[in-house]
């Protein structure tokens, strides 16, 4: 039974009186577990912003059962992702379409030989790894980059492709910025 890491997400803004104060203090639900449609990854997603001025008073959480993982034009999408060791055999079999619908970032999906999973992003992606290893594919050549806790990554719309061939999971936080705008 795969076993998803769950975050404590705590949220700040400014009351009535101006004052500084905490207006949700909880675990992270918008998880998206892919199942059988991708199975080895997990989203968590933490907080979306659009292009437009923030309300930093009241409380209106911007994550729904909408999993877009793409943010708006000019906007932003903080999420973690949770990458399982990768079963060769398993992965041979699944259609990679079905994963990146869950997503509703199927014009994002480019595969190829290399890997099933191969896509693009219109962003820029901050990333940190938490915890594990993985690697990173790439188009030039047979170009593979690992990754192991504290390591962070600059992604700026590369086609490119997460394999964990390692034997404990790999939790990577990401911060998505719109990099069409």
């Amino acid at each position: 039974m795969k076993t998803i890491k769950s975050f404590k997400r705590i949220v700040t803004g400014i009351n009535k009186q101006g004052k500084s104060t905490v207006m949700s203090n909880d675990i992270a639900k918008g998880v998206l577990d892919f199942g059988d449609d991708r199975p080895f990854h997990t989203h968590t997603y933490l907080w979306k912003t659009k292009n437009e001025k923030q309300d930093f008073t009241g409380f209106k959480d911007p994550i729904d059962s909408n999993f877009k993982t793409f943010p708006s034009p000019g906007g932003t999408t903080f999420l973690v992702v949770q990458f399982d060791p990768q079963d060769d055999e398993v992965l041979k079999k699944i259609n990679p379409q079905d994963g990146f619908k869950k997503m509703n970032a199927l014009e994002n999906l480019k595969p190829s030989k290399r890997h099933p999973y191969m896509h693009t992003t219109p962003t820029i992606d901050y990333g940190y790894v938490i915890s594990g290893k993985i690697k990173l594919l790439l188009d030039e050549g047979d170009e593979e980059v690992e990754l192991s806790q504290g390591d962070v990554l600059v992604q700026r719309g590369a086609r490119h492709a997460w394999y964990n061939p390692f034997n404990e999971p790999c939790v990577i936080a990401f911060t998505l910025v719109d990099g069409q705008q």
